[in-house]
């Protein structure tokens, strides 16, 4: 996004009016480091826009000030929907870096033009005018210097609102969503009517100021409005979470099984609906859940930890064992780097030496999008290093055997098919699974039928 920087006002005032949206030149605004110096650049230009000076002048030159197809508005709209698009970005990765932003640089504006300029320059205009009636050329020139100041001055003003009411709609969001990171466990105190007054005030005043304008601009800004609306509801579907005591979802809702495939391939909706910084941990905890509904103890690892993402134990009768889970989610189907086997045999010894008096571990596994071709050959070598099973199961088909069999499962039996799979498990696995249990319920159901026919005879 670096591009963006370079550009400056009134040089590049056609290729900023001429730019595409935001969504269709950045499709991924990256680290947030990156994304600071491209919004302290477009806030700056565009505040710009509320000076009257002579490169303004140029920018709204003869044209209607409240023509929202003239250059200036267009310049106006294009970086208002850029820096909106990259504000909600930043907004939703990190609330309290983009508050801190806001506050320790000072990016808001007021008009800088007033009523006493104006009427300066209306009687400028008149004294102008009658002078010009005498056919000087001199005259003319001023009458229409300061015809295209007062234009500017209009259209500065008008602009300064828009700003004004763009951080009225955006900020108290912004607070609001901090407030809610920097207390997370004392909801009551979260929700301050006058905050969300103040971001609806604020709506409505760009809203009008939108519809006042037309033209071009009022498309731009539309997607202006967009932005903010979207982010308050990113906001507010944080807040009800938090409400709610974050309670565990039922154990076999389609929601969280759903969602567990898409975590595990970085969906650009999950991401934007729970950051970026976030999906992994989400990732985790739904496995978490669905490896409990499995009959397993899960114990997740804690942050910065060098341990496994999870540690289940389980069994059936007087067998039990550990296993080892490992969770990655990934855009691209996963590849197991060399660091993530280097780290995977490091959770192996660590636990070995550490957690001796648990049941034995059986196996370590790693759970994720689809896999590379390669992984099941560097699973296969892996294990000679690890001495332990290796296995790599996909997200969506242990969400699927779920979702398909959802009644109690014998843990004896998972263990089974995962020690003589193959390195990468296939749907075949599950489905052999699955049938083991069908023939198990079959040999009850007969046995409790003969069992019935016997007594009544």
């Amino acid at each position: 996004m670096e591009w963006l920087t370079e550009l400056s006002l009134p040089a590049d005032a056609e290729l900023i009016a001429g730019l595409e949206l935001p969504q269709e030149r950045i499709s991924d605004p990256g680290e947030l480091k990156a994304v600071w110096p491209v919004l302290a650049h477009l806030r700056k230009q565009w505040v710009s826009l509320t000076v009257v000076d002579d490169p303004q002048l140029q920018l709204v030159g003869d044209s209607n000030p409240r023509d929202g197809n003239a250059l200036f508005w267009k310049v106006f709209g294009k970086l208002a929907i850029y820096l909106a698009y990259l504000v909600r970005f930043a907004a939703s990765e990190d609330p309290v870096a983009l508050f801190n932003w806001i506050v320790s640089d000072d990016q808001r504006v007021s008009p800088k033009f007033g009523e006493r300029e104006a009427k300066k320059l209306v009687h400028k205009l008149k004294k102008a005018a009658v002078d010009a009636e005498g056919g000087s050329e001199e005259a003319e020139r001023e009458a229409r210097k300061l015809h295209m100041q007062m234009g500017a001055a209009l259209a500065s003003t008008t602009a300064a609102l828009q700003i004004l009411a763009f951080d009225r709609s955006f900020l108290p969001l912004v607070f609001l969503r901090t407030m809610q990171k920097l207390s997370a466990n004392n909801e009551s105190d979260l929700i301050d009517s006058s905050v969300e007054a103040e971001s609806l005030a604020g709506l409505r005043d760009l809203n009008a100021g939108i519809g006042k304008l037309g033209g071009s601009l009022s498309r731009l800004q539309g997607g202006v409005v967009e932005e903010i609306l979207r982010y308050g509801e990113f906001v507010y579907r944080e807040r009800d979470k938090l409400t709610t005591q974050k309670a565990v979802e039922s154990a076999f809702s389609d929601r969280w099984l759903d969602e567990l495939h898409l975590l595990s391939k970085r969906s650009p909706v999950l991401t934007e609906k729970y950051g970026a910084k976030q999906v992994e941990k989400r990732f985790e905890r739904h496995l978490a859940l669905l490896l409990q509904t499995f009959g397993f103890v899960t114990v997740p690892a804690l942050s910065g930890e060098p341990a496994a993402d999870l540690l289940c134990i389980g069994g059936d009768g007087e067998e039990r064992f550990t296993i080892l889970v490992d969770a990655k989610s990934s855009k691209r189907p996963y590849v197991l780097p060399k660091d993530d086997q280097r780290a995977l045999l490091d959770y192996i010894r660590e636990t070995l030496r550490t957690l001796s008096d648990l049941p034995p571990l059986k196996l370590a596994l790693i759970v994720g999008h689809g896999p590379a071709g390669t992984v099941g050959d560097k699973l296969a070598k892996l294990e000679a290093d690890a001495n332990l099973p290796l296995r790599f199961v996909a997200a969506k088909d242990l969400a699927a055997f779920r979702r398909r069999f959802d009644g109690s499962l014998r843990l004896d039996l998972l263990l089974d098919v995962l020690l003589n799979g193959n390195s990468v498990l296939s749907t075949e696995d599950w489905d052999k699974l699955f049938g083991k249990h069908a023939d198990i319920q079959k040999t009850y159901s007969e046995f409790v039928r003969g069992m019935r026919s016997v007594k009544g005879g």
